[in-house]
């Protein structure tokens, strides 16, 4: 939510950060870091073309491989959140965005399962990556997610537990459709920020 540009081309709920969650905690003097994006880091950039020229194959490379890439990507990230804690820091928390199928903590999508799902949901509709219409994903995307967690960010609330670290986990529904006031109230109380 540092920077909606690293989501799924097409889907960002802002030009750039998401204000209505990132000022009032920079407003608040909680400084802020941006975990990596397994999806740009292994799905083909930002604009993910590994995903939007995929045949189907769920044996590819780039598939079978990113359960480990996630793995390795949360090992870095819980190893520097740890170092924050050993120097004196707090670290008040990560803050999820949930319905990702990588970045979900309590809600997630099933990649590939999912693309497939979604491909066929959005050929009914006529649209496809090269003209995403906000409206009609508005539909889509909540028929496709279940409960659980991403490939990443399961595997960073996994290794924050396994070391005994207390960050918690926080899921926020960031898709331009949420009601981002109302998911920043809940987020500031499961993180306790006054």
């Amino acid at each position: 939510m540092l920077d909606e540009n690293v989501r799924f081309p097409g889907i960002a709920a802002a030009p750039g950060a998401l204000e209505e969650l990132i000022k009032p905690l920079i407003d608040k003097g909680i400084g802020l870091e941006q975990l990596p994006c397994a999806e740009c880091k292994g799905w083909g950039g930002v604009n993910r073309m590994k995903v939007v020229e995929w045949d189907g194959n769920e044996k590819a490379d780039w598939i079978v491989g990113y359960g480990d890439l996630c793995q390795r990507l949360a090992k870095d990230a819980v190893d520097d959140m740890e170092d924050a804690v050993k120097q004196g820091y707090q670290v008040l928390g990560v803050i999820a965005a949930n319905d990702s199928p990588s970045c979900g903590i309590t809600r997630t999508m099933d990649f590939p399962g999912f693309m497939s799902k979604m491909a066929g949901m959005m050929a009914e509709v006529k649209m496809d990556f090269s003209n995403l219409d906000m409206d009609k994903l508005s539909e889509i995307i909540p028929k496709l997610v279940k409960d659980g967690s991403g490939q990443f960010m399961g595997r960073v609330a996994d290794e924050i537990k396994r070391r005994g670290l207390n960050i918690p986990v926080v899921g926020f529904e960031n898709e331009a459709w949420a009601d981002f006031h109302k998911e920043r109230e809940r987020v500031f109380k499961e993180l306790r920020i006054t």
